[in-house]
């Protein structure tokens, strides 16, 4: 009974330092498994192109409404322009009609000339008389002719220079629809550039999705690894305090089982002589039985 036990307990303490090892070796896996680190620097990775997706997408933003700003501010100089250009055109208008009854006006006064002459030429008044009254007519006249010429002149001056303000303006006004065209072609580029990177943006949301959810599996199984590393390490400083307690208990049973088995020695070999010491008495009654059953004064010697 007592070897039975103690090859119990030698069974006991071999299955303990076998699970020892085994969770030595789980803890050394655990420890050495840098599939988790690479899929964190994986992700770390991702994260950062995330960003600078991110930080690409807010500069052509910010392209796109200085682009969209640009752009209004040339149309509303456009429209500045065209109403300008109108102004020039309706002052362009005015001063032709101001040349027009100017020329007029000359030809009226031309017209009164020629009537003045010739009543002058044909009349019967006294040429005296008639040649202080025409002279006079003909200053005011040509006062007033010339008058009307410097006007003219000064209405074609000033229609020439509208003309040439408003060839300017014209320039102008197509220098500024060309920059306009660029900019609607700059802002549809960008545009495209923009939904580019929103689609872009949209995969890269998703994989980073995919990514955290992977992630968290991991993080999952992490805890949960890093749970059975701690109730293995529980389980080593257990195992590290029970083996030399087991290891004495073994010592002491073996010592008695040594001490027993001398004394089972012992009480075998008293137990041999006190049946050998019996046999030897048993064999003595015996005899002492036979001698007695001999008849009397015969027999011989046993």
């Amino acid at each position: 009974m007592i070897e039975s036990l103690v090859s119990q307990l030698t069974q006991s303490n071999d299955l303990m330092k076998s699970q020892l090892e085994q969770l030595r070796k789980e803890c050394t896996k655990l420890q050495s498994d840098s599939s988790l680190r690479a899929h964190t620097n994986d992700t770390q990775q991702k994260l950062e192109e995330i960003f600078e997706f991110e930080r690409r997408l807010r500069l052509k933003d910010m392209q796109l409404e200085e682009q969209s700003r640009t752009l209004l501010t040339l149309e509303a100089r456009i429209s500045s322009l065209e109403a300008e250009i109108e102004k020039q055109k309706q002052k362009s208008r005015s001063l032709s009609q101001q040349r027009d009854e100017a020329l007029e006006l000359a030809e009226q006064l031309r017209q009164r000339l020629d009537m003045d002459d010739g009543n002058a030429n044909g009349g019967s008044v006294d040429p005296g008389s008639n040649a202080l009254v025409s002279q006079s007519t003909s200053d005011d006249e040509t006062r007033e002719v010339e008058s009307l010429r410097q006007q003219l002149l000064e209405s074609n001056k000033k229609r020439d220079d509208l003309i040439k303000v408003a060839e300017q303006m014209r320039q102008r006004l197509e220098e500024e629809l060309g920059k306009s065209a660029t900019a609607h072609t700059e802002l549809e580029q960008l545009k495209l550039e923009h939904a580019k990177l929103r689609n872009d943006y949209s995969g890269m949301e998703r994989t980073m999705t995919e990514m955290l959810t992977r992630e968290h599996e991991l993080n999952t199984q992490l805890t949960e690894a890093q749970g059975k590393l701690r109730q293995a390490e529980e389980a080593i400083g257990w195992f590290k305090q029970e083996l030399p307690r087991k290891d004495g208990e073994i010592a002491n049973l073996t010592d008695e089982v040594h001490t027993l088995r001398e004394r089972v020695n012992t009480l075998l070999e008293n137990l041999a002589g006190q049946e050998q010491l019996n046999n030897y008495q048993s064999g003595n009654d015996l005899l002492n039985k036979h001698r007695s059953m001999r008849p009397p004064g015969g027999g011989g010697n046993l």
